[in-house]
């Protein structure tokens, strides 16, 4: 029976400085990864240094006038959210979004196909859509209005700042149709 080659010592008969320096990072990494999960278990415990989101969020989301809502100054934010609960059912109506997409599928899966029913559940979409996006522009109008010159051109440099990323794909986008 052979027994397994051993490296021999360097010769100074000092050990590799390599398994212990694999040793140390190792446990660094265990070290690093028990700290994690104790972190998550411990934040569950404690009051949260920043309030989560208010349900407003979801408003201004749910109308896509998120962007305008974050340029806003804060008071104005406000009371933009404010008016937007005020026109009321801005919630996304969720029992009204599953029967259309019910209906959607059944449209879709019809037998044979009917366009008028696709168009119907399209158009009831739209309409519900619409309501919600007409509510939100109302009551921009409305708050940039209120605003005074300084604060309109705060508001318009807070949306460029939003958009700029946007801004800067279209300006240098190649114009490919030139017919216009």
């Amino acid at each position: 029976m052979t027994t397994p080659e051993t490296r021999p010592a360097k010769a100074d008969g000092a050990a590799r400085p390599w398994p212990k320096a694999l040793l140390a990072a190792s446990l660094s990494v265990n070290i690093l990864v028990a700290g994690i999960v104790l972190g998550a278990v411990l934040h569950e415990w404690r009051e949260p240094r920043f309030p989560p989101p208010p349900p407003d969020r979801d408003i201004s989301r749910s109308t896509g006038f998120t962007p305008f809502i974050d340029a806003m100054p804060r008071d104005a934010r406000r009371q933009m959210e404010a008016a937007l609960r005020e026109h009321g059912g801005m919630e996304p109506d969720r029992e009204a979004l599953a029967q259309e997409l019910h209906d959607l599928l059944a449209a879709l899966r019809g037998q044979p196909f009917d366009p008028a029913a696709l168009d119907i559940v399209l158009l009831t979409q739209h309409q519900r859509l619409s309501s919600r996006v007409e509510a939100g522009r109302e009551v921009l109008v409305d708050q940039v209005t209120a605003m005074t010159p300084a604060e309109r051109a705060a508001f318009a440099d807070a949306l460029e700042t939003r958009f700029q990323r946007a801004l800067d794909r279209e300006r240098f986008r190649p114009d490919d149709d030139h017919s216009h």
